[in-house]
């Protein structure tokens, strides 16, 4: 059954490939970084459908990612929108954008990795290859917002190897015990 979250987007409720078969021995070379388009949207949909079930994200966090999307289809905003991907398979995706005011500052909004496919670099080569646009474009640091919740302790912890520096918590943030933590990374 499709979650209402999804179920708002006539255009992904109609669809009904949100489980694709995965091969689940895909190596991470066989991995391509891609660009954003339009016929990404379904399966984008079903991979934050899986994220959600896992627990990771709560259907308002579905509902924002899913607004991003839209907003970028009608090239609203800034926002830039990277595919991992193999086989017409999606595994990952990464959101960011230019920091609002700043010249050299860019904000990374969302990385989410298929919760079956997690572990296998996906979200390092989506990092890396973020990071790579962002100095092309002549950023020069990264800031990103995350939860202290025990399901984001894999994600904290790909930030801190590669790289990102905890500079900011903000204690019941987002609910008691639940604090925002913002990391940032200079490259």
């Amino acid at each position: 059954m499709m979650p209402e979250s999804l179920a708002l987007r006539p255009e992904i409720a109609s669809n009904n490939t949100f489980s694709p078969v995965l091969n689940m021995n895909a190596n991470p070379s066989n991995i391509a970084i891609s660009d954003f388009n339009e016929a990404c949207v379904p399966q984008l949909a079903g991979l934050l459908y899986e994220i959600e079930a896992s627990g990771a994200f709560e259907s308002k966090d579905t509902l924002l990612a899913l607004q991003v999307i839209k907003e970028k289809m009608a090239n609203v905003g800034d926002y830039h929108i990277k595919i991992a991907g193999s086989e017409g398979i999606i595994f990952g995706f990464i959101i960011y954008s230019k920091a609002a005011l700043s010249d050299s500052f860019y904000d990374l909004y969302w990385m989410a990795v298929r919760p079956l496919c997690q572990g296998r670099g996906i979200g390092k080569m989506l990092l890396s290859t973020m990071e790579a646009d962002i100095r092309a474009k002549g950023g020069k640091s990264v800031i990103l917002d995350t939860s202290s919740a025990e399901e984001y302790e894999a994600a904290r912890h790909l930030y801190e190897k590669t790289g990102y520096k905890l500079i900011l918590k903000v204690d019941n943030f987002y609910s008691e015990d639940e604090h925002k933590l913002m990391y940032r990374k200079d490259l």
